[in-house]
């Protein structure tokens, strides 16, 4: 067919075919035109192969196909496509050189077809028609292969079959969107990017009406970059998630989201080289497996990945945003987030793996779940919610004047702080373990301190609502604090401001500096040591039901205003103060080396103690209920100890104070008071191991006082009317006095002094015992504790010799002496069964007794001696010479001589 030198246009206005198989040429360069009607489904094939014209091959309507690249005439035909489709044929590859130039309108149906399963290869540039902005679509099912670099500036449309792109990157328009898949025919196209990099300007699939199997598809068998640069306010959604025929994206393909809009990626998608978001908004709306396919997924400034898809690699947010208003975007990996990155308001982001603030500032506005989260020496703020537990390692949390809510735990190392003027709820509660935790907001739920520091800032950091816990390290106070409860199993409570919660529980041990307030009350117990150390003003009062309290404070009430009760196996100690009643039921009290005070009454049932080394001082009534109040330490009673049971002072014991004491009172090797003070027992007292009342120290027994076993030392006043019995094994000696009649039984041991002294009695004494008088030097000093001092006893009412007298010289007495041993204001009766010498001295006969006169010489020191038991003085002179005991003789002379002695006794104590 020969076209003459005009521009031939054919049309075609049915449907049909119509075929040129001849040689088509002209004479000028004009070209040809086809304007089929498309509407009639008309076509032209060009099955020569051998064509020469020349000039512009023109498509404005129909389907024109050409065999070869012979077909389309002169090698620089360019090939204009405004309305009309360029189609290869059906079967078979077909290649169109690069030197036909195709330019493209936008005019709808304007399209390159390769029907059949062919490849139609164009390494050649698509360009815009002058004035035109080229949009163009590829139809059949066969495959496209692009190797040029195209700048047409509209869409691009993939609506059957593939476009494959080749021998290098960016063969589309990196302005293009590219949709894929056709709604009328519900054909499904295919980007293959082959290996090469491709930047476009969004991705759209087209759904079609779901009744074909399978997906619009991006895909590369070698890696390759896809670039999703959409631009402005613009929009874009490939796959949706739900059609049989929606979008995906497979191969090892790297999915890069730029500019400032919006894409969706809805389907499931399995390529393998990670997302990254660069710019604008990336949505996943994917409903089964992972919307971004196995690589990981980078975040970055400015950039927002959200929608309500499942991501499976590894989330990095880089001064990102995650989320989308109410959206649940579910992250299968994990969440890392740096510089200053955001979860979005209304949105819901739950995260498998786990999230870690690395670096920055974290806000979550909206909802993050899933596994834990971490925050490092980093910050998490926002107004939002965190379900995941949550670690701070040496972070900040919270920001000023918002509110964060935690839904499960808060877990705080290393130096951590929650900002001021904020607030965070935790609803699982917060545990700090180690490192420090500035709580300078408000931090609601419960609070554990098992390591580290807690610092409150100004009161009322804490909910009251809360329950707090201590089980080590420390929590400090900046001011006042009211919580639902408090418990402490170790470390310490301190700093400024009272605590008020509605229990304090101490189980174990740990240290409370920090003032308690409110009306409830406190419970020790476990087997450790606790310790309150401030003023308390807790009404509640105070039980020790096991191990050890300890009260140090130095003013007020270590235990508040109530009243103290301490349990079977229990103590209480300290040096401080306790306003309250104290009331022991087989327990202990006192500590060693403190001093307790009790401004209340005290009252002991059971086997209760006071430790040893320990004062326990009661200014109110105190009372011995039943069973044995057992003194180890010093017990100071202002007040009465009354009731039915006993009190025991132990070797390491010490009663004092002005008190009586009605109850049985057994001293087994104590101490009675201190100076000025006076004890009335007003039952009895039995003294079983080595006890003192020490000077100064008045104590009246009302009913008998026994010595069973043990010295007794009577430095101070023995008052009372009762007896005072010494045992067989027994010691009686000091300095002071004793009221009432006195038995030294016999193998009991009276010694007077304290080496030596003076010991009075103001009622009878009766001897069967022992009585040890002790002389220092020449003796001169009578009742005198010095270098020449020596034991006396004063008895005032009826004395009764029996026993054994033993004078203990340190020395050889001295001719001329007279020893006053016995002071008798009273009357005398009874003989000593023996009077002798003990110590360093001794002489070698004993003394013999005549009518109550007895004497003995010491030959060897030439001395003589005379104990007259009615004056109870012992005589020390020299042997007299034989012819003095003849001047002497006769007993009417002897008589006188005793008679005259006895006349100057009385006249030197009368004196």
């Amino acid at each position: 067919m020969t076209l003459g030198n005009a521009t031939r246009t054919l049309t075609l206005g049915y449907g049909g075919t119509v075929t040129f198989g001849g040689v088509i040429s002209n004479t000028a360069t004009n070209g040809l035109t086809f304007a089929a009607n498309s509407g009639a489904g008309g076509r032209f094939d060009i099955t020569g192969i051998a064509n020469t014209f020349t000039g512009p091959i023109k498509i404005t309507g129909g389907e024109v196909r050409f065999t070869t690249d012979g077909s389309l005439g002169n090698a620089n035909n360019a090939v204009v496509i405004d309305g009309g489709r360029f189609a290869s044929v059906n079967t078979g590859n077909f290649t169109v050189a690069s030197t036909h130039a195709i330019t493209i309108g936008d005019t709808v149906d304007t399209s390159i077809s390769t029907p059949g399963t062919g490849t139609l290869t164009y390494n050649g540039t698509i360009a815009d028609i002058s004035g035109k902005t080229g949009s163009w679509a590829k139809q059949g099912g066969g495959t496209l292969a692009l190797g040029g670099v195209s700048t047409y500036t509209g869409a691009t449309a993939i609506n059957n079959g593939i476009i494959k792109l080749t021998t290098g990157a960016n063969r589309l328009p990196v302005g293009t969107v590219v949709s894929l898949g056709q709604d009328a025919s519900n054909n499904l196209g295919t980007l293959d990017l082959n290996g090469n990099n491709q930047e476009v300007a969004g991705l759209i699939s087209i759904s079609g009406n779901n009744t074909t199997t399978g997906d619009n598809t991006v895909t590369s068998t070698a890696a390759a970059t896809l670039t999703l640069n959409v631009s402005g306010a613009n929009s874009y959604a490939y796959g949706n998630g739900t059609d049989a025929n929606s979008g995906v994206i497979s191969g090892a393909i790297s999915i890069v989201k730029q500019g400032n809009g919006t894409q969706t990626l809805g389907d499931t998608n399995t390529y393998s080289g990670g997302t990254t978001v660069s710019a604008g908004t990336l949505l996943i709306t994917n409903s089964s497996g992972s919307g971004t396919g196995s690589g990981n997924v980078t975040v970055s400034s400015g950039a927002t990945l959200g929608g309500s898809g499942t991501v499976s690699g590894a989330t990095t947010l880089n001064d990102g945003t995650i989320g989308s208003a109410f959206n649940t975007l579910s992250l299968g990996s994990t969440l890392t987030s740096s510089g200053n990155s955001t979860l979005s308001a209304s949105s819901t982001v739950n995260v498998a793996g786990g999230t870690t603030v690395s670096a920055g500032i974290l806000t979550v506005n909206g909802t993050l779940g899933g596994g834990n989260l971490t925050v490092g020496s980093n910050t998490l703020n926002g107004s939002g919610t965190v379900n995941s537990a949550t670690t701070l390692n040496g972070g900040t949390l919270g920001s000023a004047s918002n509110t964060l809510s935690l839904g499960s735990t808060l877990a705080s190392t290393g130096a951590s702080t929650l900002s001021a003027n904020s607030t965070v709820n935790v609803a699982g509660g917060t545990t700090v373990s180690a490192g420090s935790f500035a709580v300078n907001g408000t931090l609601g739920g419960n609070l554990t301190v098992s390591g580290g520091t807690v610092n409150l800032g100004s009161g009322n950091r804490l909910s009251s609502s809360a329950a707090v816990t201590v089980s080590s390290g420390s929590l400090n106070l900046g001011g006042n604090e009211s919580v639902a409860g408090y418990t402490q199993s170790g470390g310490s409570l301190g700093g400024n401001g009272t605590l008020t919660g509605t229990s304090y529980s101490l189980t174990n041990s740990g240290t409370i500096s920090a003032a308690l307030g409110g009306s409830a009350a406190l419970t020790k117990t476990g087997a450790g040591s606790a310790t309150l150390s401030n003023a308390n003003a807790y009404s509640g009062g105070t039980t020790v039901s096991a191990g050890t309290l300890l009260i140090t404070n130095s003013s007020g009430s270590g235990t508040g205003s109530g009243n103290v009760t301490v349990s079977s196996g229990a103590t209480l100690g300290g040096s401080g103060t306790i306003s309250g009643s104290v009331g022991l039921t087989s327990a202990t009290i006192g500590s060693a080396g403190d001093t307790l005070s009790i401004s209340g009454n005290f009252t002991s049932a059971g086997s209760s103690s006071v430790t040893a080394n320990s004062t326990v001082n009661v200014a109110g009534t105190s009372s011995v209920s039943s069973g044995t109040l057992t003194v180890n330490g010093v017990l100071g009673v202002n007040g009465t100890i009354g009731g039915a049971g006993s009190v025991v002072v132990s070797s390491t014991g010490s009663l004092s104070g002005n008190a009586t004491i009605s109850s049985p009172t057994s001293i087994a090797g104590g101490t009675f008071g201190s100076v000025g003070n006076t004890l009335t027992l007003g039952s009895s007292l039995t003294i079983t191991d080595t006890t003192a009342i020490a000077p100064g120290v008045v104590v009246n027994v009302v009913g008998n006082t026994t010595i069973s076993s043990g010295i007794f030392s009577v430095n101070g006043t023995l008052g009372g009317d009762g007896a005072k019995i010494v045992g067989s094994s027994a010691t009686l000696k000091g300095n002071g006095t004793i009221a009432g009649p006195t038995t030294i039984q016999a193998g009991a041991t009276l010694a007077p002094g304290n080496s030596p002294g003076l010991l009075t009695f103001t009622g009878n004494l009766t001897l069967a015992g022992t009585t040890t008088i002790e002389v220092k030097g020449a003796g001169t000093d009578r009742g005198v504790d010095n270098a020449n001092g020596y034991d006396a006893i004063d008895v005032t009412g009826l004395l009764t010799y029996g026993g054994t007298l033993t004078m203990s010289f340190d020395n050889t007495p001295v001719a001329g002496t007279t020893y006053d041993i016995f002071g008798i204001y009273g009357t005398q009766a009874g003989d000593f069964g023996a009077v002798t010498f003990g110590g360093t001295y001794s002489i070698a006969e004993p003394l013999t007794n005549t009518l109550g006169i007895w004497s003995g010489d010491d030959l060897v020191n030439n001395l003589h001696y005379v104990f007259t038991q009615s004056s109870g003085d012992l005589v020390v002179t020299a042997i007299p010479e034989p012819a003095t005991y003849a001047a002497l003789a006769g007993l009417g002379m002897i008589g006188f001589v005793l008679y005259r002695r006895r006349r100057q006794q009385v006249a030197k104590r009368a004196a």
